[in-house]
């Protein structure tokens, strides 16, 4: 047993010297000296000195005298073995015991499954059956006491062997077993009933492909399941007929690898459209087919299919805990806190509780095989180490880490105290250690511990004590990772509506998404440098569409082209998925770029369903994207690149229609054809030709502009004739071609409309406007070329907007 003991250094401090010397001047006074009177002022002399002394020493004698906190008095109902060697004394404890009791997780996370339904969704029976094989124990040794625990070839020898010491409390019935025996009765009854023919179900059958001639009397039975489904502990719901079959799920089908082949263009003509790189897709496989008991009656029905969803939901792993300060993304600092904050009171806790000069609390990041601090309390701050992070060695917080199995220490050797606490840079007398690990789904996650100078301060009550901590701890840990889950979710979201509301401001083009994708990722994130490769249509290569850096002469690289087989990138492109480097020694993105030795370069794919479109690349010279940004910045890529098919799908549609859709005349490709036949005609049959570009003058908001134009294209179509050629070139001109007319003729035709167009005005949201076009006509001449016709026509134009409301003739 520990047993209290007082630290005389704590009670008296330097300063009480003082009173030591007046005390010890008075005595000598009283003792001394022979005259009575003097005496007594000696005798009055030390007990001023006492009282003094007694004054400042009084305090740190009551902050000493505090009431030993009561122990807990539980028991473990585990084993544990005794291991004596020169360095220490240590009790370990039985791992598969101690999990059972303090690492299983609560059902309250798992998907809700109501057995009253089971006869109408037969997936419901798989997951019962499911949960049925996840709840059997796992290993066959179950406290039996026959469980080695220890290495016979090592110098360490067993003094004893602890069992437990009273059975384990029973759990309390849970509701879900209670409503699983009604609904067994309920299912063993109507199947008796259905076996003498007068039980009817109001439970509607599940549907049979196959039709089967079945009388209209015969009632309707459930689904009845063809194996043994053990729905709780006493209660086991048994097929009809013992000579059923037993149900075998169907194998899973395995998903088809991404290709990673390169894309290759061939020399001759390549469509634009498919320049992009085509993204696979996983083949959809044969749906499994699930065989169910209908009444006796055996039935195939086909098992739904998996659903693949392109984009993945972003999920929080433990190892968010275990980053540095500044790798931590910014938005979970509130969380972070309070999960900080709770896990210190969980320490005052067991301090408060139990002997403990230190109390922490270590996550284990089993990738690096590091120790990471998450919280500590201790007396001893100065020697207590200043790192975060310590390696995963041969220390016994390690061995808990990665045994899983509790243990304490006693008798710990002066010598090897450091390397068994691997949390202390100096000697801290410790006479006592009990650690415990931390489980969250089925894996150590943590290990929770406490440290005193006493001996034999721990028992194997506490680790039960310590084990409900460690319960506490791993709900803690599920709570915040799903707080952390919806903080993710929230930031997806916001970095989509922003790129969406980006969108719906801009003209819909290549260019607006990749400026799109620059305004969202420098709001979510900082960079140095961030740019979106994509092919080049009117080049054939692959090139830096647009960049922005903090270095003033990267813009030079924009347009620069891209060697897929040489540049990182080009294997994001290549293969659609997102690809990070940290401190890259190959060619980025271009042969010129500038270096980042100690940098992070991200590729993330401008992927759609069908293929990729590009990559978005962000370069950081000093610090690192967190993964939950580089997911929010696939989320966005996936975005942009379904942004990109959607306008290259409407390009394409724009170019087999002939229609203006606002206007119902020609588009530019229609208007453009159909003059350039004219022009051939003209010059075979010499008939004149006179192409006329029509544009508005001044500036209208989008409601306004609309409004002028369909007026304007009304009279155009009074006054021209059936074979006259009449569309929208662009956005802003109209484009005529009037057949048979020569210049003159064409130009008394265009200051008709042009007179009629400014002296008749048109009402817009109850307001009467008035507006003016601008004309430029061009005479078709055997000497020249459709192209020259075109180019004459738009210097005449350009020539009257310059004074506006004219019509000018090319000569």
């Amino acid at each position: 047993m520990a047993r209290n003991k007082v630290d005389l250094r704590q009670v008296f401090l330097p300063q009480d010297a003082i009173a030591f010397v007046v005390i010890a001047i008075g005595l000598f006074i009283a003792l001394f000296l022979d005259e009575m009177a003097v005496r007594l002022i000696g005798v009055c002399i030390a007990v001023l000195g006492g009282v003094a002394l007694f004054m400042m020493v009084s305090p740190r004698l009551t902050d000493l005298s505090v009431k030993r906190p009561p122990r807990p008095t539980e028991s473990p109902s585990f084993q544990s073995e005794t291991h004596v060697d020169p360095l220490k004394k240590s009790q370990v404890f039985d791992r598969a015991a101690y999990q059972e009791k303090f690492g299983a997780e609560d059902a309250s996370g798992e998907q809700v499954v109501d057995e009253r339904q089971t006869a109408l969704f037969p997936e419901m029976i798989n997951e019962a059956e499911r949960r049925t094989h996840e709840q059997a124990p796992s290993s066959p040794d179950l406290l039996d006491g026959t469980k080695e625990l220890g290495d016979g070839a090592s110098s360490v020898r067993i003094v004893s062997v602890r069992g437990p010491k009273k059975d384990r409390a029973a759990e309390p019935p849970l509701t879900i077993n209670s409503r699983a025996a009604q609904r067994a009765a309920e299912l063993q009854a109507m199947a008796g009933g259905s076996s003498a023919g007068t039980n009817e179900s109001s439970a509607e059958p599940v549907s049979d492909p196959t039709p089967r001639s079945t009388p209209p009397s015969e009632p309707t039975i459930p689904t009845v399941v063809t194996e043994e489904i053990q729905l709780s502990d006493d209660v086991i719901v048994r097929p009809r007929s013992s000579d059923s079959k037993p149900f075998v799920p169907p194998p899973t089908p395995p998903a088809e690898p991404r290709s990673d082949a390169p894309f290759e263009e061939s020399a001759g003509d390549v469509d634009e459209a498919d320049a992009a790189v085509p993204a696979v897709a996983a083949s959809a496989a044969a749906r499994p087919r699930v065989t169910i008991t209908l009444a006796d009656e055996e039935a195939s029905v086909p098992a739904p299919a998996p659903v693949s969803h392109k984009r993945r939901r972003s999920e929080i792993s433990v190892s968010a805990f275990m980053a540095d300060e500044d790798e931590e993304m910014e938005s979970s600092e509130e969380p972070r806190k309070e999960f900080d904050y709770l896990v210190n009171r969980v320490l005052m806790v067991i301090r408060s509780a139990t002997i403990a000069r230190t109390a922490a609390f270590f996550w284990y990041n089993r990738e690096k095989q590091q120790l990471v601090l998450e919280a500590k309390i201790t007396d001893v701050e100065d020697h207590f180490t200043k790192k975060r992070k310590i390696q995963v060695g041969h220390d016994v917080i390690s061995q808990i880490a990665r045994e899983g199995r509790p243990e304490i220490l006693t008798q710990i050797s002066p010598a090897a105290e450091l390397d068994l606490l691997p949390y202390y840079q100096f000697k801290a007398n410790t006479a006592s250690f009990v650690g415990v690990p931390v489980y969250f789904k089925g894996n150590v996650v943590g290990v929770l511990c406490a440290d005193a100078a006493e001996e034999d301060a721990y028992t194997d009550v506490t680790v039960g004590f310590f084990g409900h901590f460690t319960k506490l701890i791993s709900g803690l840990v599920s709570s915040y990772t799903t707080k952390f889950d919806l903080q993710q979710a929230a930031r997806t979201l916001d970095a989509m509506r922003t790129f969406k509301s980006i969108m719906d401001e801009s003209s819909d083009t290549e260019s607006d998404v990749v400026q799109a994708l620059f305004e969202t990722a420098v709001r979510l994130m900082d960079v140095s440098t961030i740019g979106v490769c994509m092919f080049d249509r009117t080049k054939r290569i692959w090139t830096i569409a647009d960049a922005r850096s903090v270095y003033s002469d990267y813009q030079e690289l924009v347009g620069s082209p891209i060697d897929l087989d040489q540049a990182l990138i080009g294997e994001c492109i290549k293969s659609g998925e997102v690809l990070t480097v940290t401190d890259p020694d190959m060619i980025r993105v271009s042969a010129d770029e500038y270096s980042l030795r100690g940098g992070q370069l991200v590729c993330i794919p401008l992927r759609s369903a069908r293929r990729t479109y590009g990559a978005l690349y962000i370069e950081n010279s000093e610090a690192s994207l967190s993964q939950q940004d580089i997911s929010i910045s696939e989320q966005i890529g996936d975005l942009a690149g379904d942004a990109l098919e959607r306008i290259r799908s409407t390009e394409q549609l724009q170019q087999g229609a002939l229609l203006d859709v606002g206007t119902g005349l020609l588009n530019k490709e229609g208007v453009e054809r159909r003059l350039q036949e004219e022009f051939a005609r003209s010059m075979d049959y010499q008939v004149p030709l006179t192409v006329c570009l029509v544009e508005i003058d001044g500036a209208f908001d989008a409601t306004k502009r609309q409004a002028v134009l369909d007026r304007i294209i009304e009279r155009i179509r009074q006054q021209i004739r059936d074979y006259d050629v009449v569309g929208r070139y662009n956005e802003q001109l109209i484009a005529i071609g009037l057949v048979a007319y020569r210049a003159q003729e064409a130009q008394f035709w265009a200051e008709n409309l042009r007179r009629e167009i400014a002296s008749t005005p048109i009402e817009v949201e109850g307001k009467r406007i008035t507006s003016t076009i601008s004309l430029g006509l061009a005479e078709a001449r055997p000497s020249e070329s459709w192209e020259s016709l075109i180019a004459n026509a738009t210097t005449a134009l350009e020539a009257s907007t310059r004074q506006q409301n004219k019509v000018t003739v090319f000569s």
